[in-house]
């Protein structure tokens, strides 16, 4: 496992050998692009849609955020 993935700490861990299939078809460069982006948040978790309200605190500012349930 790329240890970059581990920026994504709202990323339910299950999820990671999904996120790498797709990965390693991208290109290289879109996938190293991906992996340093630190504009990306990527969250997964199975709770999602049962919440009301779910608030995430992140290290960086976040301009693309993909949700999976």
């Amino acid at each position: 496992m790329d240890k970059r993935l581990a920026r994504f700490k709202h990323c339910d861990s299950r999820f990671y050998p999904y996120l790498e299939k797709v990965l390693e078809r991208l290109p290289g460069e879109v996938k190293e692009n991906l992996l340093n982006n630190t504009d990306l948040q990527i969250i997964a978790d199975e709770n999602l849609l049962d919440m009301c309200v779910l608030r995430y605190d992140f290290e960086d500012a976040v301009k693309n955020l993909v949700c999976s349930t």
